[in-house]
């Protein structure tokens, strides 16, 4: 019975961890109760290799980084709209789309599909606007994209640069 007790601890306290860093700032005091957050078993689950191994499979990128790799074209929302299978065009506006985020921060997920078009990505749900930067070609290379993340009123609250792994590649490779 213990072990169910901790399979049922570790569940819930990935899945709180796991939505209160998509929904920041609302936290994750609205996805576990107080109690089993503040459970031994949480902190030792916290402390656990499972739950560092699955920080470390959510690959983020840095502003600085993203300057580096696609340049700091300024953004123009007309043309990053229109570029919609043109990655490249949008990987170069990224860094200035992460450099003035504040200028989206609280807008609803529907008015930033409504500026920068249709979704192309994947992040974990359907909610959060997505658009593909950069797309991989081998198994070896990324995907990356940009997603929006936002609260539990869905508005905006961060830009990010995530690392999407490789669906693309498998759908791609059994249409050629």
């Amino acid at each position: 019975m213990k072990t169910v007790k901790t399979a049922a601890v570790r569940i819930a306290a990935l899945s709180a961890l796991f939505l209160s860093l998509l929904f920041a700032p609302v936290g994750g005091h609205l996805f576990a109760d107080e109690e089993s957050l503040r459970s031994r078993e949480f902190k030792e689950f916290l402390q656990s290799r499972e739950f560092k191994e699955f920080l470390r499979s959510w690959e983020f990128m840095g502003v600085s980084e993203v300057c580096q790799r696609w340049g700091d074209m300024p953004l123009d929302v007309a043309a990053f709209r229109s570029a919609e299978d043109d990655e490249p065009v949008r990987a170069a506006m990224t860094c200035s789309l992460l450099k003035n985020q504040d200028d989206y921060a609280g807008l609803h997920v529907s008015e930033i599909r409504s500026l920068f078009g249709d979704d192309t990505g994947y992040f974990w749900n359907e909610v959060q606007p997505t658009y593909l930067i950069e797309i991989a070609k081998t198994k070896e290379e990324n995907t990356w994209q940009i997603v929006f993340l936002h609260d539990r009123k869905r508005r905006v609250t961060k830009i990010v640069v995530h690392k999407n792994c490789c669906e693309k590649i498998l759908l791609l490779n059994t249409l050629n």
